[in-house]
């Protein structure tokens, strides 16, 4: 998520179906990491939060636009990315043992965005080892 403030709500009431670009990360996020597992849960998801800073990309899943955001859940999947303006993106596909819960994105270097990167800049970070 792009801002961190005591007073910012983790996520914002917004209910869509994912679009295009959306899809086409999950599919090559899970794909790529191996998840396939989650794979088919893609094509039935629905968008009900975005980030509470109400400017970067991250979206939170349900499978039906009365879903409540789940909770606990963990991430999946860790990526960056470079947006078009040069920011760089750490991107997270969050979830439980069983559903996609969370698409999420942040500046790793303090830089303003507020759309995806482009999958051809993705680095795959899940066997990084610090």
């Amino acid at each position: 998520m792009a801002k961190s403030s005591s007073t910012m709500p983790y996520c914002i009431e917004h209910k869509r179906e994912l679009n295009d670009v959306e899809r086409e990360i999950l599919y090559y996020l899970v794909r790529d990491s191996g998840l396939h597992e989650y794979e088919s849960q893609i094509q039935e998801l629905k968008i009900i939060a975005r980030c509470g800073c109400g400017s970067c990309p991250t979206v939170l899943f349900g499978n039906t636009f009365e879903s409540k955001p789940a909770e606990p859940s963990s991430d999946l999947a860790r990526y960056m990315g470079m947006s078009s303006n040069g920011t760089t993106v750490g991107i997270a596909l969050m979830g439980t043992e069983t559903k996609l819960t969370e698409l999420e994105a942040w500046s790793c270097c303090g830089g303003e965005f507020d759309t995806w990167p482009d999958i051809s800049t993705f680095v795959n970070m899940n066997n990084l080892h610090t």
